[in-house]
Formats: structure tokens, C-alpha cells, sequence
């Protein structure tokens, strides 16, 4: 036999080396890395310079990125050009709370709707059944009003 791998393995084998190179290098990573220094920056301040090499980024435009789009959901505030803020986010912030609350809220309305879904599904179900006993009226069709799902 030949000991040569094939070349659909090899293919495979560097798109694998490919993938875990580039993922100390991710977007998603390199912003939670950027985040986890303001929160250990002194009194919330951080110096891009500083980030730029702690992250050992080869482009200081994405530590621009990743901070335009923190600050554009209000998660940092610019103080001077070279230097970012980290805004305090405590649990009796008000807008935190509001999130928070409305996040509670809809996950209670997504398992209401769950259960409305199974509950669908199941006189679906069950119709269907029904119909199996009566081949000859193949043409019948289910209507569920809001008021049976309730």
C-alpha cells in the first residue's frame, strides 16, 4: 500500500491549519481580549497604544473598529483621541435594568410561544391520525383558531 495521504485528506488537513491560525486572530476574540483590559484598566481608562500591544494586533485599525462599535452601542465613551472609557455598568443602571427586564419578558413570551407551538403540533398530530381511519376524505382541511391555542 502506499503511504501517501490523499489529496482530499491533505486539502482537509490544511484548511484545519488554517482554521486554528486564524482564530487567535478573530474579530469576536480580539474584542472580548480588548474588553477584558478596559475592565482592568485603572479607574476605566485605557490607552489604545497600550491595547494596540498588549493584543499584538498588526493593524491598529481594528482596535478602531472593535471601539467605534463599542461606543456605538454605548459601552465605552471617548475621552481624548488616544485614550478610551470604559462606562460603568453596574446592575442599578437604569438602561441595564430596562434591557435586562425586557430580556426577562421575552424570554417568558418565547416559552409561552413554545408551548403554544407544541400544543399546535399536537392537534395537528392527533387530525392527522384521525384522518388515517377515514381514506375517503382525503380532501379535509384543519383550521385552529387562536382562541383553542390560548
Amino acid at each position: 500500500m502506499n503511504s501517501e495521504e490523499s489529496p482530499e485528506k491533505e486539502i482537509f488537513i490544511s484548511r484545519q491549519n488554517l482554521k486554528a491560525k486564524r482564530i487567535p486572530k478573530s474579530l469576536s476574540l480580539l474584542t472580548q481580549r480588548f474588553v477584558r483590559l478596559l475592565q482592568e484598566a485603572e479607574h476605566g481608562e485605557l490607552d489604545l497604544g497600550h491595547a494596540f500591544k498588549v493584543l499584538a494586533v498588526k493593524h491598529i485599525r481594528r482596535i478602531y473598529d472593535i471601539t467605534n462599535v463599542l461606543e456605538g452601542i454605548g459601552l465605552i465613551v471617548k475621552i481624548s483621541t488616544p485614550k478610551q472609557s470604559l462606562y460603568n455598568r453596574t446592575p442599578h443602571d437604569s438602561k441595564f435594568m430596562n434591557l435586562n427586564s425586557e430580556l426577562k419578558y421575552l424570554k417568558w413570551k418565547e416559552s409561552i410561544l413554545d408551548q403554544q407551538r407544541m400544543l399546535v403540533e399536537d392537534v395537528i398530530r392527533s387530525q392527522t391520525e384521525e384522518w388515517k381511519k377515514y381514506p375517503f376524505c382525503s380532501s379535509l382541511c384543519i383550521y385552529v383558531g387562536f382562541q383553542y391555542v390560548s
